[in-house]
């Protein structure tokens, strides 16, 4: 039976209040969706509340947050007659990249949300009203995946652009499956060269500033994203999957140092105390800007030790070969479990060092002390860190 007719007059002022009264639902709850339930093998995942009791460690992020709910039942959700806004979040001071946002809205033009990220409505999104009126196109809708999370740092786009697109491969869809692919981005460089990895087409690529569709079959996949501490334990079997093309297996021999001197933030402002023992040592120091990705798979395939400051570089420790040491400076704490998930999947010796309190200067860069550089060394040279006492 058609849908009795409503006129756009009456539509308007139901979108209206709906933005305006910041009507929301989840994903799940709209009456278009349909849901898919991942098999165990997919489901399982290791988070940072469980780091915390298994590694006696008190300074790891705990997972839960108000505004943080880990997804319970991961899947693909499906929802007919979507609609895709994608527009840009403010730049803020400290950022050097602005935050990618789509608002999701179902057949009436209610916003619907994700349970793992703050809410978003349409409050932002009302000068694009006139899209929610638009006519219906003839034929079938288009179907779509929308890929990733708000996040689009290195790691982020890494791990949830490929890691979803790896997902809903092994829950049966293909690149053929899909008319588009929508993904959280900046058509940055690095962004295309993961894309052209991943072998999706370029002319079914479309990132979330170029997004404004109605009508639509959406495709997401359904898990636990944009933060940095709830990580797969499929995550590098994923990457390797999607990205690892020819590497293989073999010994490292390579000592690296990255940098983040060139970063707009968080940097080690006496560095070069640190860089100049290192290089004692036979340690060669990287900087990670102007990379390829396949630069820098070679880079990390290579390696016996990879020293950090803690940062989105670090996600290629997945290419590390196994029993390679990773030694991850945080210059603050709390701090994101991360990498030491992934070098615990990867088979890799991961050696954290954590930052005295009190040591921060302006736009969050800090001071590396005389006793965190002895444990740098230590850790490089391969000597084990003291035991630590049990989280009380």
């Amino acid at each position: 039976m058609p849908k009795p007719f409503r006129s756009a007059k009456a539509r308007a002022a139901e979108t209206l209040r709906a933005a305006l009264w910041g009507i929301e639902g989840p994903l799940l709850a709209s009456r278009n969706a349909r849901f898919q339930a991942a098999p165990a093998r997919l489901a399982s995942c290791v988070s940072g509340a469980q780091l915390d009791k298994r590694d006696g460690v008190a300074v790891w992020r705990k997972e839960a947050r108000r505004e943080h709910r880990a997804v319970a039942r991961p899947g693909v959700v499906t929802i007919s007659d979507a609609g895709l806004i994608g527009h840009t979040g403010k730049k803020s001071e400290e950022r050097s990249s602005l935050q990618a946002i789509i608002n999701i809205v179902d057949g009436t033009g209610r916003p619907l949300f994700f349970p793992f990220k703050k809410r978003w409505n349409l409050r932002s999104s009302l000068q694009h009203l006139d899209l929610l009126f638009a006519r219906r196109r003839e034929g079938p809708p288009a179907k779509v995946a929308l890929l990733g999370s708000s996040q689009v740092s290195f790691y982020h786009f890494m791990t949830e652009v490929a890691g979803d697109w790896w997902f809903l491969k092994q829950m049966g869809y293909d690149v053929g499956d899909f008319d588009a692919v929508v993904v959280h981005g900046h058509r940055s460089q690095w962004q295309e060269e993961i894309l052209d990895m991943l072998r999706i087409p370029r002319e079914k690529r479309r990132y979330h500033f170029e997004v404004k569709e109605r009508h639509i079959d959406l495709v997401l996949p359904y898990r636990t994203k944009g933060d940095a501490v709830t990580v797969p334990a499929w995550m590098c079997e994923a990457l390797w999957s999607e990205l690892g093309g020819g590497m293989v297996n073999r010994a490292g021999t390579r000592k690296i140092y990255l940098s983040r001197r060139d970063a707009p933030r968080r940097r080690m402002v006496n560095e070069s105390e640190l860089t100049a023992r290192l290089k004692s040592m036979g340690f060669e120091v990287w900087r990670m800007e102007g990379m390829t990705i396949a630069e820098q798979q070679d880079l990390f395939g290579s390696a016996a030790v990879v020293i950090a400051e803690h940062g989105a570089a670090l996600t290629n420790i997945v290419w590390c070969p196994k029993g390679a040491t990773v030694v991850d400076i945080h210059p603050t704490v709390p701090a994101m479990p991360c990498f030491k998930i992934m070098a615990d999947q990867r088979g890799l010796r991961y050696v954290p060092i954590f930052m005295a309190k009190g040591r921060n200067l302006a736009r969050d860069d800090w001071t590396i002390g005389d006793a965190e550089i002895a444990e740098v060394l230590a850790a490089a040279a391969g000597v084990p860190k003291p035991a630590m006492a049990a989280a009380g």
